[in-house]
């Protein structure tokens, strides 16, 4: 499913012109006021949303929504020279309604000098934010404070010949961009500012459902279902002694991007993140990237709803990350399974010796399944418990030994249900 969306963060600017543009209306939700001509010759206009945002970041916990959050936002030459940082305020606008967005006023000289001033949210000209502008600059919107996102040196692991990045809530977060580049002309046009994600989004899921256990609803969808006793008497063991991982990344990831040139410029390029638990993150802490105990979940694809065990991402707990043009991006499944007295120790639930491996066969145009930024992705599989038993009792169960370097094992169920559903603006 996608959603063909852009969402506008407007803008108020001043132009130095000695006449009043208008520009267009946006289908009856852009406000234009034409607030006079001063005896410099500065024209004011303002344009606002009609709306101020009143939700966080993600619409089901699959979807962007159509808000800008921050309450500030930055202009940037392309090249990372110029920062200028704007508030973002809400005002009363045409016929008394309520508007989001920015203003600003820009100003010419006589000896064609150019600066560019923001106005607070009491229009008042903050002239220690001045700055002048180069005649022939490329300039972008953004909500971050640096022109570069990057994760700091904690944040990636080299292991086993791979690399790993590992989550932190304050890095990786939604990340705002103009959709277009801006030069001095088109400071001053009063067209709004319309802004993208720089970033994508990713849910995983690894669920494990019963396909012998179904009903049919009212619609004819199926409803597969599945109970702790149910899962008892298939494995043998209580699901809260299986543990789960999941690994997303490869070529479309990267540790720095370059947001005014929207390429990777990382050192540390084709890292994979893997799932985390959802208190640890929101708490701010660094991921610890551990296997996770299965719990019960239930995923609905269709008419159809599965009900069962293993890992499905929660509210808040998405992954956020610029992803690289062009580029691939590969999902693993990994399985283990604690024998063991009482509860597993961390040396365990950080290894990935013993592990169970499936890759989710994702594709795309052209076979390869190429991840954009501005788009929300829900990743994984969805196995049937039965054929799980049968595979992880052909590789040798419990009992068996490590029959490839880290000690991980590959299996395939040629009835996996592949994942792959995405929102994009």
């Amino acid at each position: 499913m996608k959603k063909y969306l852009s969402y506008i963060l407007v803008a108020c600017s001043i132009p130095f012109f000695s006449f009043c543009t208008k520009g267009g209306m946006d289908e009856g939700s852009i406000n234009t006021i034409n607030k006079g001509t001063d005896e410099s010759g500065v024209c004011n206009i303002e344009k606002a949303l009609s709306a101020v945002p009143a939700t966080k970041g993600i619409l089901n916990n699959s979807d962007f929504d159509s808000n800008y959050d921050p309450d500030y936002i930055f202009l940037y030459s392309a090249d990372g020279q110029v920062k200028v940082e704007f508030p973002v305020y809400t005002f009363t606008c045409e016929q008394g309604n309520e508007c989001y967005g920015l203003c600003y006023q820009i100003r010419q000289d006589d000896n064609g000098k150019t600066t560019i001033t923001p106005f607070n949210a009491s229009h008042n000209l903050m002239e220690d934010r001045t700055v002048e502008l180069p005649e022939d600059g490329q300039f972008y919107f953004s909500s971050l404070e640096t022109n570069e996102w990057s994760l700091p040196d904690e944040q990636v692991e080299q292991r086993e010949g791979y690399t790993f990045y590992k989550r932190k809530s304050d890095i990786n977060r939604e990340i705002y961009r103009s959709a277009e580049n801006f030069t001095i002309e088109t400071l001053n046009e009063s067209a709004p500012l319309v802004i993208h994600r720089a970033c994508a989004a990713f849910n995983v899921v690894g669920l494990f459902y019963d396909s012998s256990n179904y009903s049919v609803d009212d619609e004819g969808g199926i409803i597969y279902s599945m109970t702790v006793r149910d899962f008892i008497e298939i494995m043998g063991s209580d699901p809260s002694t299986w543990y789960i991982k999941i690994y997303a990344g490869g070529p479309a990831f990267t540790d720095a991007y370059n947001l005014g040139s929207q390429t990777s410029t990382g050192s540390n390029p084709g890292g994979y993140y893997s799932t985390g638990d959802s208190d640890h993150f929101a708490s701010g802490s660094i991921d610890a990237c551990s296997y996770l105990s299965f719990t019960s979940r239930f995923f609905g694809m269709g008419d159809n709803t599965y009900s069962g065990f293993g890992y499905y991402t929660r509210a808040g707990n998405h992954l956020f990350t610029p992803v690289t043009g062009g580029e691939e991006i590969n999902v693993y499944i990994l399985i283990k399974h604690w024998t063991g007295v009482g509860e597993p120790d961390d040396e365990w639930l950080l290894s990935d010796q013993g592990a169970l491996q499936t890759q989710a066969s994702i594709s795309g145009t052209g076979g390869q399944f190429i991840p954009t930024n501005n788009s929300f992705y829900t990743l994984g599989v969805i196995m049937d418990i039965n054929q799980f038993k049968n595979a992880w009792e052909a590789a040798g169960g419990d009992a068996a030994a490590a029959t490839k370097s880290g000690g991980v094992r590959e299996f395939t169920l040629d009835d996996a249900i592949t994942i792959f559903e995405t929102d994009s603006f």
